[in-house]
């Protein structure tokens, strides 16, 4: 495709969704990291490399407090990754997990990183899902068509995160990696179109410890609640079975990684139609 005519379609993206707007200032962490308990981001990532369903990030605010000085915030956040199968007989890729999110330097700039060293940025402003403010830095005049990433746009919305971005690479043929804010709900708002998935996304309700992890020969697998004649299983990250082990119980289970090469897999336990799920890192 080309270079230029590429440039058009990722500055159209935004432009579908954005109508620019009067005079406005570079946004603070402040104002971009105000996230409020029931507050809901989901963001669309989509890689070349990696072909196949686009992956989907959810965050949920579960807790927000400040510190007694008034100069940091905190959150704890439930974060859900979300797959969809790749294939009739392959499975979806579900991880739920909470982290927690610590912002300090409240009214410094926000940085946007571009990776696009040898273009003319450009700071674009716009009013975009449903008239939250957006500022974007934007590439203009490309000084060397062989740099590489060619392309690199990035931008934050007010209140509800970022960088958000569109990344362009050139080798032997284009790549790109994609990750759009697509739906938020704030102040009881929504606003684009959420990707519940399966309807086990909906069932996940608890998520599993594991410790340690990564991991080189066994680990300890902990749960919030007392399993019950549970099932385990373990799928790489192409959604193959590699493992099932049933008559799961209690509240802890030392797995032992014998057989599994070093790499992610995801560990899954079902539960009398509950489901929890992790990420497990195996090392040499």
């Amino acid at each position: 495709m080309d270079t230029k005519k590429h440039w058009k379609v990722a500055i159209l993206f935004i432009c579908v969704f954005a109508t620019k707007i009067s005079a406005q200032t570079p946004f603070t962490k402040r104002q971009v990291y105000n996230f409020n308990p029931g507050d809901v981001m989901q963001t669309t990532n989509k890689y070349t490399q990696t072909p196949g369903p686009p992956i989907y990030e959810t965050d949920s605010i579960a807790e927000r407090w400040t510190s007694k000085l008034g100069d940091t915030i905190f959150y704890k956040i439930k974060h859900t990754y979300y797959r969809a199968p790749s294939c009739q007989s392959c499975t979806a890729e579900i991880v739920v997990s909470t982290v927690k999110m610590e912002v300090t330097d409240l009214d410094s700039i926000v940085k946007h990183e571009n990776k696009t060293m040898q273009m003319e940025f450009h700071d674009s402003f716009y009013s975009m899902f449903c008239n939250k403010n957006v500022w974007a830095k934007v590439p203009g005049k490309l000084d060397s068509f062989w740099f590489e990433p060619v392309y690199h746009y990035t931008y934050f919305v007010e209140g509800l995160g970022g960088p958000y971005f569109h990344i362009e690479y050139r080798r032997s043929l284009p790549w790109f990696n994609d990750r759009q804010l697509t739906y938020y709900k704030k102040n009881g708002v929504e606003c684009g179109n959420f990707v519940s998935g399966i309807e086990k996304l909906n069932q996940m309700n608890f998520e599993i410890l594991i410790s340690p992890n990564p991991c080189a020969d066994y680990t300890l697998l902990k749960f919030p609640k007392s399993m019950n004649h549970a099932t385990l299983s373990v799928h790489s990250l192409d959604g193959k079975l590699l493992r099932r082990i049933d008559e799961i119980q209690g509240m802890e289970y030392v797995f032992e990684n014998d057989g599994l090469k070093p790499g992610i897999y995801i560990i899954t336990i079902s539960n009398n139609g509950e489901i929890g799920s992790q990420k497990l890192i195996i090392e040499n």
